[in-house]
């Protein structure tokens, strides 16, 4: 009778485990990049690659969100992030070879964003850039909740090897301990049909 209470107990705690680290990952702020890394727009076409779209999700309009985008470690730009639309919402930029000044533009806020990525006349017009790894960081100054997205500007994007995105550890720990305890429960199952 004992070992039927353990394994249940066992069931019941891997399961909420399981459960809690799924809900971290669907419910929480996400950012997703639809590239890992662009090139310098040319200017003579439209071509998708030469613009990263950043995905935001798992946020509500009330939310009390700042954020900052960097490249290399130094901030270009920091504030507030008070979406009126969505989740999901849009940040996308691209950077011309001409004057490797940066072009952003969102939807966040309500903004349509025309077939023409590259002529969107809502678009902002950013510092001058280098080559290097961008990231775009989102926060909930009233919870612990928070997303990071990387991705590369670089010259030649097929010589470059980018990371691949890591969930972060606490989601991990929850997925990892209700794995365990699942394998202990089947263990446990297995001994006992012994």
């Amino acid at each position: 009778m004992k070992k039927h209470w353990l394994r249940g107990v066992l069931l019941g705690v891997s399961l909420a485990l399981l459960l809690a680290g799924g809900v971290a990952l669907a419910a929480s702020l996400s950012l997703t990049v639809d590239q890992e890394c662009f090139e310098c727009w040319p200017g003579d076409n439209e071509d998708p690659e030469y613009l990263v779209e950043v995905t935001i999700a798992g946020y509500s309009l009330e939310d009390n969100m700042r954020g900052n985008l960097k490249l290399d470690g130094e901030v270009l730009d920091s504030g507030t992030f008070q979406p009126t639309v969505g989740p999901p919402c849009h940040m996308s930029m691209y950077v011309p070879c001409d004057t490797f000044q940066l072009y952003f533009y969102s939807d966040c806020y309500g903004d349509n964003i025309t077939e023409s990525a590259f002529g969107n006349v809502s678009e902002q017009q950013g510092d001058t850039v280098a080559y290097g790894d961008f990231s775009l960081r989102l926060w909930n100054v009233d919870t612990p909740d928070s997303a990071q997205v990387g991705w590369r500007f670089a010259e030649d994007c097929a010589a470059q090897e980018v990371e691949a995105f890591v969930p972060e550890p606490g989601t991990l720990m929850l997925l990892g301990s209700g794995l365990a305890g699942l394998v202990g429960y089947a263990g446990l199952r297995w001994r006992s049909r012994k």
